[in-house]
């Protein structure tokens, strides 16, 4: 589990590395901006990166400012600047939001939300602000308006996208535990399964879903166990539903390698029926496999 988790981080590192590289360097060799190297487009990214990825998120952004950085030749005291900016922002965001936002999911549904993220993000900026003091002439106010306006305009929406839509899992902070609107296990008892499903509607009732909502999600559950429970028929499926604007189903099992939405050469009309079914409701499918276990995160 532990190496899971390793390769986890070691991938979030390196994604937001990239990003951060490809978000900046085309920037930087346009010469389009003349406010300096640490201002760009990319100004949005240590609060998104640390919002959702944590001090990986923050790492991987200082990594792929400071690649970008060796390549163009910026100056030292500009490439520490950004970094200590990235660092500020990212973790910073990271442990504030969990602690002021009063739910440890990315989610903008209330404004209170809105405010927070704003306030959060105004109060790093401007203590990015007040270090370019230190190590730059000139660079308080362009500092805290680009992150705060790159933020606003470009990162908030990312944010929603990200949270709502993709339903992105977070890296959480040590005092916070993961929230889940309702989890459980299925197997090949079938009284699993209603158990299950009772589970969904009764957090669908708290959460106000609609009926239709919840059945969408109750067929996609019950195709795509009953995919899994005839390829490996002792298989024990950890299931973790979140309902939003998007339904998040997290599947997990553990065994030889098995993705469900994969057609079998074996399989009949009826079996790639309920397959093109799952494909047809899903806005987001992704599967994977690692350390004996299997897992697969649909989005409807």
């Amino acid at each position: 589990m532990k190496n899971t988790d390793l390769r986890k981080r070691l991938r979030l590192l390196l994604l937001s590395a990239a990003v951060y590289l490809l978000a900046d360097l085309p920037i930087q060799l346009t010469g389009f901006l003349h406010f300096g190297s640490w201002i760009g487009v990319k100004s949005f990214l240590p609060a998104t990166l640390g919002l959702f990825f944590g001090p990986w998120g923050a790492a991987g952004g200082m990594l792929g400012c400071i690649a970008t950085g060796a390549l163009l030749h910026t100056p030292p005291a500009e490439l520490a600047f950004e970094c200590a900016c990235i660092a500020i922002i990212g973790v910073g965001m990271w442990l504030l939001w969990h602690l002021c936002s009063g739910t440890h999911r990315i989610c903008f549904k209330q404004l209170r939300q809105y405010l927070c993220y704003a306030g959060l993000l105004s109060g790093l900026a401007l203590a990015c602000g007040l270090l370019s003091l230190a190590l730059l002439k000139g660079a308080l106010w362009p500092t805290v308006a680009a992150y705060i306006s790159l933020g606003l305009l470009v990162g908030l929406p990312v944010n929603i996208i990200l949270g709502s839509l993709f339903c992105l899992e977070p890296v959480l902070p040590p005092y916070c535990a993961p929230e889940k609107d309702a989890s459980g296990w299925i197997d090949a008892d079938a009284a699993s399964l209603d158990r299950m499903n009772e589970l969904l509607e009764e957090a669908a009732l708290t959460r106000r879903i609609p009926r239709k909502r919840v059945f969408e999600a109750q067929s996609c559950i019950e195709e795509v166990a009953l995919r899994i429970l005839s390829a490996q028929s002792d298989a024990r499926i950890l299931l973790r539903v979140d309902y939003g604007d998007a339904i998040s189903i997290r599947f997990s099992y553990a065994g030889a390698r098995y993705n469900p939405l994969r057609t079998g050469k074996d399989e009949d009309e009826v079996d790639v029926m309920s397959l093109k079914l799952i494909k047809h409701r899903a806005m987001r499918a992704m599967y994977s496999y690692g350390s004996g276990e299997n897992h697969l995160h649909i989005v409807i």
